[in-house]
């Protein structure tokens, strides 16, 4: 790997942490806590829409820790493997049409790994 290219995913690993921290932060919910405990906050209506909000909010942090667990899961499986070793990838792009009108196969890559 090139020190660029490692220098990119040093940055995107800080900024998955930094993300990861902002969202940790309970300032927002334990603020939403008080509101929502005022007397007359909201209307049956609006309750059913933050409610709603509120379940895709965990399904999606849920979704977040999940991908996250296995990412880090096939990192250390590819560290795993310390042989050297030669990949041909051969990439394609299909056309948006069911049909396939067009299609082209992109050149061969080359790549080692070690």
């Amino acid at each position: 790997m090139e020190k660029h290219e490692l220098a990119q995913l040093e940055a995107h690993v800080q900024a998955l942490k930094a993300a990861h921290t902002a969202l940790a932060d309970s300032a927002e919910t334990d603020e939403l806590w008080r509101i929502i405990h005022n007397p007359g906050w909201t209307t049956p209506a609006e309750r059913l829409l933050v409610t709603a909000s509120l379940e895709y909010l965990i399904a999606q942090t849920k979704l977040v820790a999940n991908l996250r667990q296995n990412l880090l899961a096939g990192a250390r499986a590819v560290g795993k493997n310390t042989r050297r070793r030669s990949v041909e990838y051969r990439l394609s792009i299909s056309g948006p049409t069911p049909s396939n009108q067009w299609h082209r196969t992109l050149p061969r890559v080359r790549c080692s790994h070690h």
